[in-house]
């Protein structure tokens, strides 16, 4: 197949989404053109180039997939909304304005021009009928690579407890949670931060370890090297760092109900809670601590759910079986319409 995928750089798992994919097709064959346009163009995507040659499908985020609906069949991915009203006091004006006036109608307009949609959890597929309607919806969770995110070999050394906190510091992902706990756990608790500069008004307890931004290699270390990933964000389609973790052999503390639940999968694989509970955090990581039991089936558990349920083989099959499926309609309907002429 021949696939065109105009994409937002937005430094954010969406643009992660894309690069995997792409590099992921194209081993297997295809011809992609990943396009990679500027921040900026998220505001006037219309007056992206268009693809070099004609392609059987388009990928793209339903952000501004309405811009790319010509010239082929359009698959457009929805990887969270961002529409929720209970997210509304954790948004700026300008965001509010934003995700309102112009990411609402660009979404719309997408999900009416094309000719498949796809989201990453059952969760969002929820969102996604809660906000716009009844929508025909495939979900395809993400895959992570099982076979370079694996645990180390000789096994964690007992002593100060390591937690490990992935992605930026921001309120949508209830950072603020996460520095409360650390603030009642004391010293025999350790953070390590990884990601891009926190949020404006988010700041990082100075009794963390900030590593900002790592290699592959150095994040696989730092999965590894942790007892238990927080990630208690309040709004995800999916949650990278989280499957991620698990195939390091790393359980994960994460919100109830949400996405990343789905793909944690607690009370195997990690622990599920209220969102926006420090107090509760608190006590949920003292009482694993205490547990080195539960905490070593819990990281066996971890690495078995990753592979079994989102390795990058099975998300890609999964993907190119709906590309087949969307240019095959296409290429259908299109005979159809020769036909009756």
């Amino acid at each position: 197949m021949k696939i065109w995928m105009p994409t937002i750089r937005t430094d954010t798992g969406a643009e992660v989404w894309a690069r995997r994919l792409a590099g992921g097709l194209a081993a297997r064959g295809h011809a992609v053109g990943l396009m990679l346009l500027p921040h900026g163009m998220q505001y006037l995507p219309w007056a992206a180039p268009g693809p070099a040659t004609q392609p059987d499908v388009t990928i793209a985020n339903s952000w501004n997939a309405a811009a790319f609906a010509k010239p082929a069949p359009l698959l457009t991915v929805l990887h969270h909304v961002v529409h929720d009203p209970a997210m509304a006091a954790f948004k700026s004006l300008p965001q509010r304005i934003y995700h309102r006036n112009f990411i609402l109608p660009m979404e719309r307009a997408a999900l009416r021009r094309s000719a498949a949609t796809v989201t990453v959890s059952h969760h969002a597929a929820r969102q996604i009928r809660d906000t716009f309607g009844e929508v025909a919806c495939e979900v395809v969770p993400n895959g992570v690579d099982t076979d370079f995110f694996t645990p180390e070999k000789a096994g964690r050394g007992k002593g100060t407890f390591e937690l490990l906190w992935v992605g930026k510091p921001s309120r949508r992902k209830a950072f603020e949670v996460v520095a409360q706990a650390l603030e009642m756990l004391g010293k025999d608790f350790r953070l390590t931060v990884i990601g891009p500069p926190p949020e404006p008004g988010i700041s990082v307890p100075v009794e963390a370890r900030v590593l900002g931004r790592v290699s592959r290699e150095q994040l696989r270390s730092a999965y590894r090297a942790a007892d238990l990933l927080l990630f208690p964000s309040r709004l995800e389609g999916f949650g990278y760092a989280a499957a991620e973790a698990m195939a390091c052999g790393t359980p994960v503390l994460c919100s109830a109900g949400g996405a990343v639940a789905e793909v944690v999968d607690p009370p195997a694989n990690g622990i599920a809670l209220p969102a926006g509970d420090s107090e509760a955090v608190c006590a949920a990581v003292r009482a694993l601590a205490a547990q080195p039991e539960r905490l070593a089936e819990m990281r066996e558990n971890a690495r078995n759910r990753a592979v079994s349920h989102f390795s990058e083989t099975r998300w890609l099959d999964k993907m190119e079986d709906l590309l087949r499926r969307v240019v095959g309609t296409s290429r259908e309907r299109q005979g159809n319409v020769s036909n009756s002429h």
